[in-house]
């Protein structure tokens, strides 16, 4: 080990506990870190060693990263709690990707020069736009990211919002 350099350790502490449990593995760089919606599951944003150009996702702070980038960043989590969505940031180009946390694997949705959500409109779809020169798509994609429905194409307009209407009848 490097003198001045300490790698990163993350624990859990439980209400009342008088000491902290150690997660997972040790980190050169931690950039992110949280919960998903099942209240158990821990991504970890990081780079194993200070020398790595791109940061990984690791569930629970260990084994290989499921994916690996520039920047990674959890954009949303399912209404039905089983699915968490991951934006990963490159030079030049982004992508989606839909975490099962039941099934612990990943799924890659879209990739394009650049990658927005736009939320979710219920416990079954969210909202993707992308956007590739001129050229804005808008995207209706399952939450376990198995079925992409492209709802609009278009290069004569931008897409800046979506407003999802709750009250009419589905």
């Amino acid at each position: 080990m490097e003198v001045g350099r300490r790698d990163v350790q993350l624990f859990l502490i439980e209400p009342g506990d008088e000491a902290g449990e150690a997660i997972g593995d040790e980190f050169a760089v931690v950039d992110g870190f949280g919960f998903l919606s099942d209240g158990k599951t821990i991504y970890v944003i990081s780079k194993p060693d200070e020398d790595d150009d791109e940061v990984g996702l690791y569930i629970n702070g260990t084994g290989d990263a499921l994916i690996e980038a520039l920047d990674i960043s959890l954009i949303g989590l399912s209404q039905d709690g089983e699915h968490a969505v991951f934006l990963t940031e490159n030079e030049d180009e982004m992508a989606a990707f839909v975490y099962s946390i039941k099934d612990e694997t990943i799924t890659e949705v879209v990739e394009e020069e650049v990658v927005s959500m736009k939320g979710f409109i219920n416990e079954d779809r969210f909202l993707l736009k992308t956007v590739n020169g001129d050229d804005e798509v808008l995207l209706s994609v399952s939450s376990d990211g198995s079925e992409v429905i492209e709802l609009l194409d278009t290069d004569d307009y931008d897409i800046l919002s979506v407003y999802h209407n709750v009250a009419a009848k589905q």
